[in-house]
C-alpha cells in the first residue's frame, strides 16, 4: 500500500511535460508499440537537462504481452527535455510497470542502437503501474477509461493476447 500513493502521484503528474503534442492514453501507445512488457525498474543512468534528470532506466522483463523482448534486461530511454516522451524519473526504482516500448529513434539523439535499447513512444502514456495482480493507470479505449483507475492484470493480459478488432 505504501507504493500505491507515490505511483498514483507519478501517474497524475508525469503528464506535465514541455511539449505541444496531444497526449494519448496507454491503449493508443500500445497499438503502435512493437513491444509491451511487464517489467521491474532496476536503475537509472545518464543525465541531461536543467535540472538534470536521468536519460534512461534499465528494466528486468518479467512478462512479455506483445512482441518479443530480445533480452531479459532492457534499456528504456525517456524524455531528454524536449522529445515529448515521459521522463524515466516518473518510474521509481524497484517498482513494476506494464510498458509500451518503441525503437523509433527518429529526431532523437540516442546513439545506442543495440537490440535491447528501446524508448517510450512520443506523445503517449507508455506505462501502467503494476502492484500484485492489479494495474493502475489511464488506459483509454477499449476500456472506456479517460482517467486513472485500476484493472486486474489478468484482464489486460487477456486483451493483449486475444485482441478484438486490432
Amino acid at each position: 500500500m505504501r507504493l500505491v500513493l507515490p505511483l498514483v502521484a507519478a501517474l497524475l503528474t508525469s503528464g506535465a511535460l514541455a511539449t505541444t503534442c496531444a497526449w494519448q492514453p496507454f491503449a493508443a501507445a500500445s497499438k503502435a508499440a512493437p513491444l509491451i512488457v511487464e517489467a521491474r525498474v532496476l536503475r537509472y543512468g545518464g543525465t541531461s537537462g536543467d535540472p538534470p534528470t536521468p536519460d534512461y532506466m534499465d528494466v528486468q522483463v518479467l512478462n512479455t504481452l506483445k512482441g518479443r523482448a530480445p533480452t531479459k534486461e532492457l534499456r528504456v530511454y525517456g524524455d531528454n527535455g524536449g522529445s515529448g516522451r515521459r521522463f524515466v524519473s516518473g518510474y521509481p526504482v524497484g517498482t513494476t510497470w506494464m510498458l509500451a516500448l518503441t525503437r523509433d529513434f527518429d529526431h532523437w539523439p540516442v546513439k545506442d542502437r543495440r537490440p535491447q535499447v528501446y524508448a517510450f513512444p512520443s506523445c503517449a502514456d507508455p506505462g501502467l503501474a503494476v502492484i500484485g495482480d492489479t494495474v493502475f493507470g489511464t488506459l483509454g479505449e477499449p476500456f472506456n477509461s479517460s482517467r486513472p483507475r485500476q484493472f486486474f492484470l489478468q484482464e489486460l493480459q487477456y486483451v493483449w493476447k486475444h485482441p478484438l478488432g486490432r
